[in-house]
């Protein structure tokens, strides 16, 4: 794992290769517009929003884990199964209180966006202007880790499709680079995918 106090030390090479790979997604995403006097602050207790993050998406890859195992273990021990399905639900419990105490768990919803290691354009029923600081927390899969970054606004548009919608794009300027890698990985992963379809038809 990568320290958070390296989120800015990708070279602007490697993130303008990395942002060439673009692939229109459906991702859940949360939206935070960071009023212009609370941006230092923001940024400042990134390292702490970070860690009390990856500490909620080790937890849930140890969830993930477990529950392979406990179907195992119901087959051949039922009533051993019940008892640890007890002490998960205990701990699971436990730990949304602590998490939602923390506030590191994002209100997220589905986007269709089109998505990079450099940042993302997707549609929103509010307008936000250029230039504006974001905090965007996002997962590309329901059972994916939580990816925590900071950017700006780069473009705001009425939307071709709806004058109630607009075409926000927004730009990474804050971000893990473990979680920028993970980006990337997504995005060449399903763009492989749509390749071997096309050559399948």
């Amino acid at each position: 794992m990568s320290s958070p106090d390296n989120i800015s030390s990708d070279s602007n090479v490697t993130i303008e290769n990395r942002a060439a790979y673009r692939i229109d997604d459906n991702i859940l995403l949360s939206l935070r517009v960071i009023p212009d006097d609370k941006v230092e602050d923001v940024i400042k207790r990134f390292p702490e929003v970070y860690a009390e993050l990856q500490l909620l998406n080790q937890f849930t890859d140890t969830s993930n884990a477990l529950t392979d195992q406990f179907a195992l273990v119901r087959r051949r021990y039922p009533e051993v199964a019940k008892y640890l399905e007890l002490l998960d639900q205990k701990i699971n419990t436990l730990s949304r209180r602590q998490f939602a105490v923390c506030s590191v768990i994002p209100d997220l919803r589905w986007y269709e966006v089109n998505l990079s290691a450099g940042g993302l354009r997707f549609s929103h029923e509010e307008k936000i202007e250029v230039g504006s600081f974001l905090e965007m927390r996002l997962q590309m899969s329901p059972v994916s880790s939580y990816i925590l970054a900071y950017g700006k606004v780069v473009r705001c548009e009425v939307s071709e499709e709806s004058d109630k919608k607009y075409i926000i794009a927004a730009e990474y300027s804050h971000m893990d680079p473990e979680d920028r890698e993970a980006i990337h990985t997504h995005v060449r992963g399903k763009e492989m995918k749509l390749i071997r379809k096309k050559h399948l038809l």
